[in-house]
């Protein structure tokens, strides 16, 4: 005999099917630029650590790739009413040489605040995303904890 407990419950499977054949996103990633999933971590991390939580959990520390991509993540950032947050930029291997922390590859687009960045006598390497500051970009110390967003 069917109960109206069942039917709900067969209700809720087949919506959770239905949401998982629309998004490829895991629950807690949030769909976004050119088919990228989006985590926005709920707390903070040094840059290596955000890093590795995010290779942990199938992802990257996120790599802005465009101007068009860099507003996709601050509309769900400001949405989100995000803190400051690390992205996967570093110029720990070559200073000035700002590059992709996984990949390595050369960073082509920025969008860095005012007198940014000033590397602090060689002490700042990494990149967190201002979002008090109009959601600028900002060289800081790798040591430093920010909460992070991973893409995969």
């Amino acid at each position: 005999m069917v109960t109206a407990n069942k039917i709900t419950a067969l209700i809720i499977v087949f919506s959770f099917f239905d949401y998982a054949a629309t998004y490829k996103c895991s629950i807690g990633w949030y769909p976004g630029y050119r088919g990228n999933c989006y985590y926005f971590s709920r707390f903070g991390a040094t840059f290596w650590s955000a890093m590795s939580f995010c290779k942990t959990v199938g992802g990257k520390l996120v790599e802005i790739d465009s101007y068009r991509e860099f507003n996709e993540i601050t509309r769900m950032a400001i949405k989100k009413r995000f803190p400051t947050f690390w992205i996967g930029i570093t110029d720990l291997y070559y200073e000035g040489a700002w590059q992709k922390a996984t990949t390595q590859a050369r960073q082509s687009y920025f969008r860095w605040y005012s007198g940014e960045p000033n590397s602090d006598g060689g002490k700042e390497n990494c990149v967190e995303v201002y979002t008090n500051r109009g959601m600028t970009w900002n060289d800081q110390s790798c040591s430093d904890q920010n909460p992070f967003v991973c893409e995969k």
